[in-house]
């Protein structure tokens, strides 16, 4: 079973370039969404709109045939943050089947993308958005990579909770010398995406 941890936002524009996921559906399967025009992932009932927080959606990418497992990608240009949420419904098997099972299975694909990754720390996290909150499970990463242009060290943030049948995780990442300022964009991006 594939795990989609790996961050696929690309903003070409602004020369960030970003590790991405292998290709699971052909170009042809994935029909993007104009750039002003709201995404709706059907059978999760989860709404994308064209920027959320000063986040702009760059992509949106389907892993499965019938389009249950998706990630849309956002960019904060103007700070060289990345944001990718991942919408996927629960397998059936353990351990993936619960929220600590599949965070363990979450954080070893992250350790394994990124030579040299660091985990830096995890611990229970909460979002509350549309009068709700939704308890979840967060990590911190360090590694180096690629970004915007050049070799650099890099956070990366991890974050994931279940919805009903469904996954929902959110990956972040930056350049460590910003990560005190991605935190209440963070925040505020997980804040307003609304939950169905």
């Amino acid at each position: 079973m594939r795990y989609p941890v790996t961050l696929l936002a690309v903003l070409t524009l602004t020369g960030l370039i970003v590790s991405s996921a292998p290709p699971a559906v052909s170009a042809a399967d994935i029909v993007q969404p104009r750039t002003d025009q709201v995404y709706v992932h059907t059978p999760s009932q989860f709404v994308f709109p064209p920027t959320v927080a000063g986040f702009a959606r760059v992509n949106v990418r389907q892993y499965d045939r019938v389009g249950n497992d998706i990630s849309v990608g956002y960019n904060f240009a103007s700070q060289g943050f990345v944001m990718t949420v991942y919408v996927y419904p629960m397998p059936q098997r353990p351990p993936n089947n619960t929220l600590d099972g599949h965070f363990g299975a979450c954080k070893a694909e992250v350790c394994s993308q990124h030579e040299g990754t660091y985990l830096v720390s995890e611990d229970a996290c909460q979002i509350s958005c549309g009068g709700q909150s939704h308890d979840g499970k967060h990590a911190t990463f360090l590694y180096t990579d690629d970004f915007a242009g050049q070799r650099q060290a890099l956070g990366s943030q991890l974050f994931l909770f279940t919805h009903g049948r469904w996954f929902v995780m959110y990956r972040v990442s930056c350049p460590v010398v910003k990560q005190a300022l991605s935190k209440p964009a963070i925040g505020e991006f997980m804040k307003k995406l609304s939950w169905p």
